[in-house]
């Protein structure tokens, strides 16, 4: 139980990372915001990468299964 919990909160945590740091930068480059914002977006990015390696499975597996999670993500 404790590694579906880990998983799910690695997903939500990916999710997280990768929608939100893109849209820091989006909010950046298109409605002139401070730079500060495009810095953390990439930091949010970069962390991303090693959020969704975190897996316990493998990474064809996770990577997969995120797709889902990142669709629900972003319609909310």
């Amino acid at each position: 139980m404790i590694t579906v919990a880990t998983a799910v909160g690695l997903f939500i945590a990916a999710a997280i990372c990768e929608i939100g740091g893109v849209y820091l930068i989006w909010q950046w480059r298109n409605r002139s915001q401070p730079t500060w914002f495009a810095l953390v977006g990439v930091v949010a990015l970069f962390l991303y990468g090693f959020v969704q390696t975190a897996q316990a499975f493998t990474f064809g597996r996770a990577f997969a299964a995120y797709g889902g999670v990142f669709i629900a993500a972003a319609t909310l």
